[in-house]
């Protein structure tokens, strides 16, 4: 059987909407709109899920800024980039009780929410230590 597109992702038995999206770095919203799913949004495995265009290349990330932007403490422009690629994902877990918010501070709930994406990820989950590099920030913010 010939594999699927780079466009189509094969849904497998366990899978739901939200980790799809999760792991494909993309809205589950997103993805249920491109594939004409609706509430309840019932998937089976086998089914092929069309991945939007996000996924694909839709978005480049910035540079990086070097590791000196993400110490914990510290503020730098670079931290609300960081913020809203976690709140995009889904990766706001750890908070202070308030939500998860962007803002300039890199704080220890940053640094765990970027833990959480970095073990998500096979590439990067060797260290999970929660400091973005390169890799994590292309990957976070593309």
């Amino acid at each position: 059987m010939p594999a699927p597109p780079e466009n189509v992702y094969v849904v497998k038995p366990g899978d739901y909407l939200a980790v799809i999206a999760r792991r494909l770095n993309v809205d589950w919203q997103d993805l249920a709109k491109v594939n004409g799913l609706r509430p309840p949004y019932t998937i089976l495995p086998g089914q092929e899920l069309v991945i939007p265009e996000a996924a694909n290349g839709g978005r480049e990330a910035p540079p990086y800024p070097g590791a000196g932007a993400f110490v914990i403490g510290r503020t730098n422009p670079a931290v609300v980039t960081l913020d809203e690629g976690l709140i995009r994902g889904g990766w706001t877990r750890h908070h202070d009780g308030n939500g998860y918010q962007k803002g300039p501070r890199f704080t220890e709930y940053t640094r765990r929410n970027v833990s959480d994406f970095q073990r998500s990820r096979p590439e990067l989950r060797a260290d999970p230590d929660g400091y973005p590099g390169p890799l994590t920030w292309k990957l976070l913010l593309s």
